[in-house]
């Protein structure tokens, strides 16, 4: 089987390079500059329309939820308004 030259796996939230999949330091910086997982977390909280996904699907620049499809829209207009007010 071929082993793909690069990986980008969660959401593109991870690169990797070649067989052994090193990972693409400078992306993970990139990724940090704006990223706070804390801050996610305390404003997912205040959700009761989310719940959290099984810890194999988080990732350290990825927090996965379920949300129901009618409450979907809604729910990313107002986390999406409060990331802003914490600048990321």
């Amino acid at each position: 089987m071929l082993t793909p030259d690069i990986t980008i796996m969660s959401v593109g939230t991870e690169i990797t390079y070649g067989n052994t999949m090193v990972p693409d330091d400078g992306w993970v910086e990139v990724l940090n500059q704006k990223w706070d997982r804390n801050i996610v977390m305390e404003e997912s909280s205040k959700f009761s329309e989310l719940k959290l996904q099984a810890e194999i699907e988080q990732r350290p620049h990825k927090v996965s939820f379920y949300v129901e499809k009618d409450k979907a829209q809604a729910v990313r207009k107002a986390f999406l308004e409060r990331f802003e007010k914490h600048g990321i």
